[in-house]
């Protein structure tokens, strides 16, 4: 995989970030180059001397590949997939939090898919558990013990 200077991408291709995320450069934009998140759809302005890297999707990171599948092939009230298969065979999830316990039922039918709580469907377990906290970043399914707190892994 070839790294370049920002200044250096050819407008309407795809690149990476250091990080793994996607980008398609629009072009250059006074002392830098526009550039268009392919997870996000935001807009922004790239410092000339950032270095991108060509795009090989085999170097996506896990989120981007995710948010970029959601974005393309679900729907707005589908639950990603990648999420529901980490749950797949359990019907709730449970999770003691400063002395209350919390109980998140699993739905994975046509017609409804989500994790419901309080009454309230939910896209994912760390909008569930943002809920929960009341923390702005947090990761659902580590919260609710679905991976390893060491390793991140299931």
């Amino acid at each position: 995989m070839e790294t370049l200077f920002a200044s250096k991408a050819n407008p309407g291709e795809i690149y990476l970030t250091h990080t793994g995320a996607p980008l398609r450069v629009i072009g250059p934009s006074g002392s830098g180059i526009e550039i268009e998140s392919l997870t996000t759809d935001n807009r922004m302005v790239l410092a000339a001397g950032a270095l991108l890297q060509t795009y090989d999707a085999s170097k996506l990171n896990a989120e981007a590949r995710l948010l970029m599948k959601t974005k393309t092939g679900a729907q707005k009230n589908e639950a990603p997939k990648a999420r529901m298969a980490e749950v797949e065979g359990r019907r709730t999830l449970t999770r003691e939090y400063q002395g209350k316990e919390y109980a998140v039922t699993i739905h994975n039918a046509q017609d409804k898919k989500g994790f419901a709580y309080d009454g309230k469907l939910y896209r994912s377990l760390t909008d569930v558990a943002r809920t929960i906290t009341g923390q702005k970043i947090i990761n659902g399914p580590k919260f609710f013990g679905l991976r390893n707190p060491k390793t991140g892994g299931k």
